[in-house]
């Protein structure tokens, strides 16, 4: 379980929404978009108005695995086409797939947020990083 008796995983995409918004200057268009091919966790754009796919990743203090690992090449080819569905349906032209991986720890000064900046060329089929 997450914070206040959510699931981790809406926990970690809440923390994800706040750092993208109050951090980083982005604004939140949706959440938890779902296309037939998946869902986008969210999906935010930057101030130059580049439109960003956002993967959500969270893991407990404990777990030995790096959130990060969960986005293989399977996971990456399904967010890249759920995206591309949101960019025909929107006839957008400028975005790119981001990565957060959120790790909770017991405390709120322990929590670790890691914002990997587009995983990938959005056109390409190949992740840059994975």
């Amino acid at each position: 379980m997450g914070q206040g008796g959510i699931s981790l995983g809406v926990w970690g995409e809440r923390v994800a929404a706040w750092y993208l918004s109050a951090k980083k200057g982005y604004a939140i268009l949706e959440t938890n978009h779902h296309t037939r091919f998946g869902e986008i966790d969210i999906v935010a754009q930057d101030a130059l108005g580049q439109f960003i796919f956002v993967e959500v990743k969270t893991r407990s203090a404990g777990n030995s695995v790096v959130p990060e690992y969960a986005v293989d090449r399977k996971k990456y080819l399904r967010i890249r086409k759920s995206a591309m569905a949101y960019i025909s349906e929107k006839e957008i032209e400028n975005a790119r797939i981001d990565l957060v991986a959120v790790i909770c720890g017991n405390k709120v000064e322990n929590i670790i947020i890691r914002h990997h900046v587009a995983i990938s060329d959005i056109w390409s089929k190949k992740p840059i990083c994975l």
